[in-house]
């Protein structure tokens, strides 16, 4: 089952610092070449997040920066020490990039959080981590940078940290083998939290196009957003359909006029086939 974690945490961090001083933006471009950071939340307004806001903000994330550079490691990828060190690399260049005059002094202003479902392990930067008065908030200090670190999997069951819950890569939380459950799970999930995202469903879309395949015909209509699939499917056939008759309408020497009105597609459509 391919979950678009990432999809999720950007959801979950707009839903978060909706209405507040804070924006987030994700795959911030940082250079002329194309290297993006995941996520930035970025300070909207000279005031501070106000104390019920901060209250709800999951573990890790109640005290933050004016920049914030967001590096995240879902389930499957360990934050190793090439994942620091690429955190480390976004932030020097994002400092040039938003500085006006000495990047050093604009790095003041920023915050680094790296955000992974299970604490790394194997690495030698995962034995420099040191654990703070959270059991899910790590903290290093690499290369003169203070790093925070977020162990999704750690997270205790407060409602604060719904989001990471949502994140934590346990299969038996999806039920695994039953990508119907999966997504009704999910839009319960959302639906409980109070989110209306229009990408929930282009969420739901992508996973259920994935594995469609796996679905019969009738799972297909009693799962969220399977319905409009099919109509889709249909949509697209009987377009094809008419695609593959019309050109051999064509073919056979009928004119562009004659085609259209025979099949009903358009003289712009039917002319891009003759082309063909």
């Amino acid at each position: 089952m391919i979950i678009p974690w990432h999809r999720f945490l950007k959801i979950g961090l707009r839903q978060l610092l909706k209405g507040t001083c804070y924006d987030v933006v994700d795959e911030f471009d940082i250079s002329n070449q194309a290297q993006r950071v995941d996520f930035v939340i970025i300070r909207k307004s000279d005031e501070d997040l106000p104390e019920p806001d901060r209250r709800k903000m999951p573990d890790g994330l109640r005290e933050l920066a004016d920049h914030n550079l967001v590096s995240y490691k879902s389930m499957n990828e360990p934050f190793d020490h090439y994942a620091l060190n690429e955190l480390i690399a976004h932030t020097v260049a994002y400092s040039k990039l938003k500085a006006e005059s000495d990047w050093r002094k604009f790095s003041d202003t920023l915050g680094l959080i790296a955000i992974s479902t299970r604490k790394p392990s194997t690495s030698v930067v995962a034995k420099l981590w040191h654990e703070t008065d959270n059991q899910a908030v790590y903290e290093i200090d690499f290369s003169g940078w203070l790093v925070k670190l977020i162990v999704i999997n750690r997270a205790n069951e407060k409602p604060q940290n719904w989001l990471w819950h949502l994140l934590h890569g346990d299969r038996s939380r999806w039920q695994k083998g039953s990508v119907s459950a999966i997504l009704k799970k999910l839009e319960q999930q959302f639906k409980e939290m109070g989110i209306l995202d229009p990408e929930v469903e282009e969420v739901e879309r992508e996973i259920l196009s994935i594995w469609a395949h796996e679905l019969t015909p009738q799972q297909m209509r009693q799962t969220p957003g399977g319905q409009a699939l099919i109509e889709q499917g249909v949509e697209q056939g009987i377009e094809q359909s008419a695609s593959r008759v019309a050109k051999r309408l064509l073919d056979s020497g009928m004119s562009v006029q004659q085609v259209a009105e025979f099949t009903e597609l358009s003289v712009e459509q039917v002319e891009q086939l003759k082309q063909k």
